[in-house]
């Protein structure tokens, strides 16, 4: 049986996807995440069609202006996220992402912040988007894309992600 608790959770953390799937498909979809079968022999990091295979990932990226390591556990409960990029602004944005995500999160790097602070930014970036692509897997039985509204003092902010693997970024700061 699936906790009312774990459906409650999967509706919460993906407002928009899910307000298009009944509370009996989301409880479907739930059980066959859990189901006592195998684990599947593939090396795959994740599957509908066994038991739910956790989804985390390494990454260490080293490049001429930045050494960079991710561990990332996409299935976390956020509460686990250390953040240490030098620039403050994009710790603390790094940090939210974890706790609000439910992501388990630790993200370190050693950047040439005395020259300026792009390629921390830029390669952080690089660095957890590959380790969320590494964690996602096969991206069996998740929704390809999303969106999501966060009100923010006097600002309103909008995220939208797809994850067709194609990579792809718009950010617009006014």
């Amino acid at each position: 049986k699936i906790s009312t608790a774990f459906t409650d959770r999967l509706s919460a953390s993906s407002q928009d996807i899910t307000s298009h799937i009944s509370k009996e498909d989301l409880a479907k979809l739930a059980a066959k995440l859990v189901s006592p079968s195998p684990a599947p022999s593939s090396s795959s990091s994740s599957s509908l069609s066994g038991a739910l295979v956790p989804r985390q990932a390494k990454v260490t990226r080293k490049t001429k202006e930045t050494h960079i390591e991710v561990d990332l556990n996409l299935d976390g409960t956020g509460e686990s996220v250390h953040v240490d990029t030098g620039i403050g602004f994009l710790d603390h944005m790094f940090h939210a992402l974890g706790k609000h995500g439910h992501m388990d999160l630790n993200l370190t790097c050693k950047g040439d912040l005395h020259i300026d602070d792009h390629h921390t930014a830029e390669d952080c970036a690089l660095a957890l988007g590959e380790a969320i692509d590494k964690a996602l897997g096969e991206r069996r039985g998740i929704a390809r894309y999303g969106s999501a509204h966060a009100p923010l003092d006097e600002a309103l902010s909008l995220a939208v992600v797809d994850i067709s693997s194609r990579p792809f970024a718009v950010i617009d700061i006014p």
